[in-house]
Protein backbone atom coordinates (compact mmCIF):
# COMPACT_ATOMS: atom_id res chain seq x y z
CA UNK A 1 0.00 0.00 0.00
CA UNK A 2 2.70 2.52 0.55
CA UNK A 3 3.94 1.61 -2.66
CA UNK A 4 0.84 2.61 -4.34
CA UNK A 5 0.83 5.94 -2.17
CA UNK A 6 4.48 6.60 -3.41
CA UNK A 7 3.82 6.58 -6.86
CA UNK A 8 0.75 8.63 -6.43
CA UNK A 9 2.53 11.22 -5.04
CA UNK A 10 5.12 11.06 -7.49
CA UNK A 11 2.51 11.37 -10.27
CA UNK A 12 0.59 14.49 -8.06
CA UNK A 13 4.29 16.22 -7.89
CA UNK A 14 5.53 15.26 -11.86
CA UNK A 15 1.76 17.41 -12.68
CA UNK A 16 2.97 20.15 -10.24
CA UNK A 17 6.10 20.47 -11.96
CA UNK A 18 4.65 20.00 -15.59
CA UNK A 19 1.60 22.62 -14.88
CA UNK A 20 4.58 25.22 -13.66
CA UNK A 21 6.46 24.78 -16.41
CA UNK A 22 3.36 24.90 -18.96
CA UNK A 23 2.73 28.42 -16.71
CA UNK A 24 6.46 29.81 -17.45
CA UNK A 25 6.51 28.99 -21.26
CA UNK A 26 3.19 30.99 -21.86
CA UNK A 27 4.76 33.60 -19.42
CA UNK A 28 8.08 33.84 -21.79
CA UNK A 29 5.86 33.43 -24.99
CA UNK A 30 2.98 36.49 -23.55
CA UNK A 31 6.30 38.92 -23.06
CA UNK A 32 7.54 38.41 -26.23
CA UNK A 33 4.21 38.88 -27.74
CA UNK A 34 4.93 42.01 -25.95
CA UNK A 35 8.02 42.78 -26.58
CA UNK A 36 7.29 42.58 -30.42
CA UNK A 37 3.84 44.80 -30.29
CA UNK A 38 5.98 47.76 -28.85
CA UNK A 39 8.64 47.17 -30.50
CA UNK A 40 6.52 47.36 -33.72
CA UNK A 41 4.73 50.11 -32.25
CA UNK A 42 7.51 52.35 -32.27
CA UNK A 43 8.39 51.30 -35.54
CA UNK A 44 5.42 52.95 -37.02
CA UNK A 45 5.64 56.02 -34.50
CA UNK A 46 9.09 57.05 -36.66
CA UNK A 47 8.26 59.87 -39.19
CA UNK A 48 9.15 58.79 -42.10
CA UNK A 49 12.26 60.33 -44.39
CA UNK A 50 11.68 63.03 -46.79
CA UNK A 51 11.33 61.89 -50.33
CA UNK A 52 14.43 61.47 -52.18
CA UNK A 53 16.48 61.21 -48.89
CA UNK A 54 18.98 58.16 -49.36
CA UNK A 55 18.01 57.78 -52.83
CA UNK A 56 21.73 58.69 -53.99
CA UNK A 57 24.59 57.25 -52.03
CA UNK A 58 27.81 59.18 -50.57
CA UNK A 59 30.41 57.21 -51.27
CA UNK A 60 32.77 60.09 -49.48
CA UNK A 61 30.93 60.12 -45.85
Amino acid sequence: MTELASIAVAMNTSQTRTEASLAMVKQNADFQRLAVETLLETMDAVPAAPPGMGAQVDEYA
